[in-house]
């Protein structure tokens, strides 16, 4: 089994026992989503866009054993079982400041 970070962070996994995996970002980039901002109207002076999803780029197709780490605005998008997103809930290990050092559990978006 392979998994492939398609985030531009690196990512921590820390199982029950202690021991941590880092998942650097792959060299091919991140996965992202693509839209298209288009003016809607306006309210007074002020513009009001709105964004159309046009697809996923950088999320190669689905390979035998291998799972793709995206963003979850992107696992939510594609939905596929190979695809998983870290699970920032309550569960995740986080520094003094809030900000999260490891990640304790997947999201899955199937």
């Amino acid at each position: 089994m392979r998994i492939l970070n398609l985030t531009p962070h690196i990512v921590r996994f820390a199982y029950a026992d202690g021991y941590v995996v880092a998942y650097p970002p792959d060299s091919a980039g991140p996965a992202r989503i693509l839209e298209m901002e288009e003016k809607r109207k306006s309210i007074g002076v002020m513009p009001v866009t709105s964004k159309k999803h046009l697809g996923i780029a950088g999320l190669p197709e689905p390979e035998p054993d291998v799972f793709y780490i995206v963003s979850s605005i992107v696992g939510e998008k594609v939905k596929r079982p190979d695809v998983i997103s870290p699970d920032t809930g309550p569960s995740a290990i986080r520094f003094s400041d809030g900000q999260i050092e490891a990640v304790t559990a997947w999201r899955a978006w199937v």
